[in-house]
């Protein structure tokens, strides 16, 4: 029974809610137009005010105005007064009358500025609210032809001034210009007084008038830019917040239009409308309104139109002189007495003037079509057409005068004629077929031409991709194929090792964009062709700049190698020189030199690799970040890589990537870059071999410094997060890793202050060795036997070594020898000097010197010091004194003394002499 009841009054109380809400709802309409009411009751009053600010804001402009003319009335009437000589009040005036007419500039302003940002507000939000519903519509799917067009007219909507895009010239001052005025006006402002003061002394009456004004003027513009200023600033944002979205619109709509399915599959009918579709194309009609764009161009922009004539008559012209040109530098370069680097440049110079004039009239058709009255949208296609197909048509160009006979390729790169040939024989049949097609297929994207894309546009692009199938194939398939030479002549190059990767897909491609096309994809088609053929022209041009680059470098070692012969050559004749003043058999005579174990000039061959693996992974880097760009808008890669936030990091996939890449560029360049130096700098100069390998190290580190802080720039790490790791890792340095640090930073000591070098000769700790490398953390000795001794840097620092090179290589050479007694000392030390002074090794400053030193037991000793240039000539050169001393005392005569002990016999000899007496006597 309680629960029944509960129930009745719950019912009673939702038919009094449902009672309620009918009311409401019949209310509803009229609260409805009470809220029209009030909304165009605030708009008039909006409107009103706009009008009443309007029309005060003519009215101070006005007042402004005629208090600017007042005054300059006042500064004319009183300019009479005022003696021409005298130079201050003369210049008082001219200031005041600027001012006046600075005034008079600024007072209208804010008028225009007003109805400038009226007008770009306007803009923005009639932009907006047509791409909002645009982007409605490309939400639904289905979506045909029709809206593609429209997004194709969005498209030149917003690029026209007098609907979206902004005018780039406009008369109102820029935010910084009207800053800069209201600071120096308050700074005129507040100097007024010493003006005031400067003046009161004069004694004519105008003065202290042109005065006051000047100060009224200066504050009447005081507050104007005040006022201006807030404007200013607001105008300037708006108006780059307006282009921002302009911008951001158009890439949008693009990105979007790639993926539109512009048309039906391809059918029957598409095929037998193509017929239709040529007549119009090629219709009397369309190519009057052609000529008439060219006639109208002339007329409206003469000097323009006939400088396009003029460089494509001179360049058509020139084309014989080029070409002997090209031929000529190819001829000096073959020979080594003429050969230079600028006829590389010259030959490149000319052969991209070569292929430039077809591109050039493109681009002047091209622009001419932009003078048309009413041009229709077959002749705006065509204008658009023409300026896209004039880079690739220049792309092709250029790539078949690069193949052309004694041509830059062959002459200059030393490419085969034989596959030179074919790829020219090659691009002339692709641009035969593929740029008709693909201005055709341009021409009938956009308004009314979108009728006949399906039948001309699409059939003449699909059959252009055929096309290029059919040459690609033949030019890098079969026996005689590029893959095949390839893969004969450089069989262990990257390129040729992933061919089974690029060559599937650069087969491949044109049926991919065909199938496309087919399917209705028609502007995707068309876009991704274009971006193949713009990734040809950069490959292309990549090679060009790679084998430009290893051209120059060829020629730096074509003249450390003729130097370097050079070099030989005098030391073979110099030695051969020697071993004719000297000893007969001298080549059985054991020689004995100093070993260096590094020489830091590198030989040729190394050079060459590391150069040309340098060379070729920073061009080959730099063709896949500009291929990426260029794709980019085709295939947004970079926008899904920066979407994918990889597991357990802080870090995206696009910054991993960006990170990865910069690493992979630091490790190849601090791989390679002693031969690049060595190459391009250091060879060329007479810097010795320890400064060079300075030199290089220190390259070395500071390009690994600048890798290291790019990467943690890629990877935006935050090293504020890291506190904890520095305080550890600086307690690590504090004991575990000192001696490591220490070494380290003895290692920058050395490379820096150069107390021990590459190359010289040192005594540590009784080893004496040559200093064959210095590493971050030790340096290594090689001793007489080959040994390699390692030696902490800390040492080369803290202790105390003997360099014998470290100031100069020279040494000296001390030769002890002993006489017998009896000996002629002063000849003796004259042979010894003649034998040093005849040997070719021994300087003459310091000149050798031989001295009598000592009463010896046996001998008397004499001396001879002398000194040899280099200390590789120490243990040879002494070996051969040693020899020659003796052969000459020999032959003078000289005995060289021996220990020699005299005994004396006194005692002994008597007793015997005794006991034989008595002997006899018995």
């Amino acid at each position: 029974m309680a629960d029944r009841t509960v129930l009745l009054a719950q019912e009673v109380k939702l038919l009094a809610e449902l009672e309620m809400l009918k009311k409401e709802q019949i209310s509803t309409t009229a609260r409805e137009e009470l809220l029209e009411a009030r909304q165009e009751s605030l708009t008039r009053q909006v409107e009103n005010s706009t009008a009443l600010t309007k029309t005060l804001q003519n009215l101070e402009e006005a007042i402004m105005k005629q208090e600017a003319q007042e005054a300059e009335s006042v500064v004319s009437s009183m300019k009479d007064t005022i003696a021409e000589d005298d130079l201050q009040g003369q210049e008082l005036v001219a200031e005041v009358t600027a001012l006046t007419e600075q005034l008079d500039r600024v007072a209208g302003y804010s008028s225009q500025i007003e109805e400038e940002q009226a007008d770009v507000a306007n803009r923005l939000k009639r932009l907006n609210e047509e791409y909002q519903r645009l982007s409605k519509e490309f939400e639904v799917e289905g979506i045909g032809a029709a809206m593609v067009q429209v997004a194709f007219q969005l498209q030149e909507r917003i690029l026209d001034p007098n609907i979206y895009a902004l005018p780039r010239a406009t008369s109102l001052p820029a935010a910084d210009d009207v800053r800069l005025d209201s600071i120096r006006i308050d700074q005129k402002l507040r100097d007024n007084i010493y003006t005031e003061k400067r003046c009161a002394s004069r004694d004519s009456e105008s003065i202290p008038k042109i005065v006051e004004t000047r100060r009224e003027i200066l504050e009447k513009l005081k507050a104007q830019y005040k006022q201006l200023l807030p404007a200013a600033i607001t105008f300037q944002a708006n108006r780059y917040q307006l282009e921002r979205r302009i911008t951001e619109i158009e890439g949008d709509i693009s990105e979007k239009l790639i993926w539109l399915r512009s048309s039906p599959t391809i059918g029957i009918r598409d095929f037998l409308n193509l017929p239709d579709g040529i007549r119009w194309w090629f219709s009397l009609e369309h190519w009057n309104e052609f000529c008439s764009g060219v006639r109208n161009a002339f007329d409206l922009s003469p000097i323009r139109f006939l400088s396009f004539l003029t460089l494509i008559i001179g360049l058509l012209g020139l084309k014989p002189k080029m070409l002997s040109r090209i031929i000529a530098s190819g001829n000096k370069v073959r020979r080594v007495s003429t050969d230079r680097y600028m006829l590389s440049v010259e030959a490149l110079f000319w052969t991209a003037l070569f292929a430039a004039p077809t591109a050039i009239i493109f681009t002047f058709l091209g622009w001419t079509m932009t003078y048309a009255d009413a041009p229709s949208a077959w002749l705006q296609s065509l204008s658009s057409g023409l300026t896209t197909i004039a880079r690739i048509t220049f792309v092709i160009s250029f790539t078949a005068e690069i193949c052309r006979t004694k041509g830059i390729g062959n002459a200059h790169f030393g490419w085969k004629q034989e596959t030179l040939d074919s790829n020219r024989k090659t691009l002339f049949r692709f641009g035969i077929v593929y740029i008709p097609a693909g201005l055709i297929a341009c021409s009938t994207l956009y308004g009314e031409t979108s009728s006949y894309g399906d039948s001309i546009g699409r059939i003449s692009m699909m059959s252009a991709k055929l096309w290029i199938c059919f040459l690609l194939w033949q030019q890098f398939g079969g026996k005689n194929g590029l893959v095949a030479v390839l893969k004969e002549t450089q069989p262990h190059r990257l390129l040729t090792r992933t061919r089974l990767l690029w060559y599937p897909v650069l087969l491949c491609s044109p049926l991919f964009f065909l199938i496309l096309a087919a399917r209705g994809y028609v502007i995707a088609s068309i876009n991704l062709s274009h971006s193949f053929a713009e990734t040809i022209g950069v490959v292309v041009l990549g090679d060009v700049i790679y084998w430009m680059v290893l051209r120059w470098f060829s020629l730096q070692a074509k003249k450390l190698a003729v130097a370097e012969r050079l070099e030989r050559i005098a030391a073979a004749r110099e030695a051969a020189e020697a071993a004719g003043e000297s000893q007969d058999d001298e080549e059985n005579s054991e020689t004995i030199e100093v070993p260096l174990e590094e020489d830091e000039s590198l030989d040729l061959e190394t050079i060459s690799h590391q150069t040309r693996s340098l060379v070729r992974s920073l061009i080959g880097i730099g063709i896949v970040i500009t291929v990426a760009s260029l794709w980019s808008s085709s295939l947004p890669i970079a926008e899904r890589l920066q979407g994918y936030q990889v597991p357990l990091t802080d870090f995206d996939l696009l910054e991993i990537v960006k990170g990865i890449l910069v690493f992979g560029i630091t490790w190849l360049v601090i791989k390679n870059l002693p031969g690049v130096l060595e190459l391009s700098v250091l060879r060329a100069s007479s810097i010795e071999a320890g400064t060079k390998y300075a030199i290089t190290s220190l390259c070395r580190y500071a390009i690994g410094a600048i890798g290291l802080w790019l990467i943690t720039s890629v990877l935006n790490v935050d090293f504020t997060q890291f506190g904890w790791m520095a305080a550890a890792l600086s307690v690590g340095l504090g004991f575990g890793l000192q001696e490591v640090i220490t070494n380290f930073v003895c290692g920058l000591i050395l490379l820096f202050e150069r107390p021990v070098r590459i190359g010289d000769v040192v005594t540590i700790q009784g080893t004496t060795g040559t200093v064959t490398k210095i590493r971050m953390r030790a340096t290594t000795i090689t001793n007489w036997d080959r040994q390699e001794f390692v030696v902490p840097n800390k040492s080369l620092i803290t202790d105390t070594i003997l360099n014998w090179t470290l100031s100069a290589s020279v040494s000296r050479i001390v030769i002890t020898v002993g006489v017998a007694y009896g000996t002629d000392t002063d000849k003796a030390r004259e042979i010894l000097l003649k034998v040093s002074n005849d040997h070719p090794v021994i300087m003459n400053d310091p000149g050798p010197l031989a001295t009598f030193e000592q009463f010896a037991d046996s001998t008397l000793n004499l001396v001879l010091r002398c000194y040899v240039p280099d200390l590789g000539f120490r243990l040879r050169t002494t070996s051969e004194l040693y020899t020659q001393i003796y052969r000459a005392f020999n032959e003078a005569g000289i005995e060289i003394a021996f220990p020699q002990q005299d005994i004396h016999i006194r005692s002994g000899i008597e007793h015997l002499t005794h006991s034989n007496g008595d002997k006899k006597a018995a």
